[in-house]
């Protein structure tokens, strides 16, 4: 029930944000004076948009990742998602109405993915802002070293930093490959083995 009434949500919410790439678009497009033309038909005009972006949006499955976990790869479909949207708008637009500046729809993708991006990534950056009000505010930190400089190991600090609750603080990484002393391991230093 919880996921139905966020999916919901996030839809409401893209449907505002379309409108307002819409709008915004044409403002700076027009620097502010909207074409009378444009100005008639806006309702037409906000409704294939939206009408065309939230069903590319559901094939892109942007209602369905766990954002708090995004990474690039929920980027490269945020991108991928409003680039389609407008192209497909475009398309809709110039059959249906009439033919607006590429311009436009060029700024109406680039506000979409503004938009959509913050949306979806907002959670993310709220949760790392969190932890690092959590990690500035905790003293109480054991400070751990690593054993292992490989895809385990930073699996482990990853965990460790991104759960501030559990009160460990990677300090240290020992491997006994020459080749990574004295490198980074997300920013932990790598050290000598024994």
């Amino acid at each position: 029930m919880f996921a139905l009434r966020r999916k919901i949500g996030l839809v409401i919410i893209d449907i505002i944000f379309l409108n307002a790439a819409v709008l915004l678009s044409f403002l700076v497009e027009y620097e502010g004076s909207i074409p009378s033309e444009i100005k008639n038909n806006l309702f037409i005009i906000c409704t294939l948009f939206t009408v065309t972006g939230i069903p590319i949006y559901y094939v892109y499955q942007l209602y369905n990742s766990l954002w708090k976990y995004a990474s690039i790869n929920e980027l490269i479909m945020i991108v991928s998602a409003c680039v389609t949207a407008a192209l497909a708008a475009y398309i809709f637009c110039s059959i249906i109405l009439f033919s607006m500046p590429l311009s436009a729809y060029m700024l109406y993708c680039f506000f979409s993915i503004v938009f959509a991006g913050t949306i979806r990534l907002n959670y993310r950056l709220l949760r790392r802002f969190r932890i690092i009000m959590y990690k500035n505010g905790a003293n109480s930190y054991k400070r751990v070293m690593i054993i292992g400089a490989g895809e385990a190991g930073a699996m482990v600090i990853k965990e460790l930093k991104n759960h501030p609750e559990m009160c460990l603080k990677p300090v240290a990484v020992i491997d006994d490959d020459k080749a990574k002393h004295k490198s980074l391991i997300l920013g932990i230093p790598v050290y000598g083995g024994r």
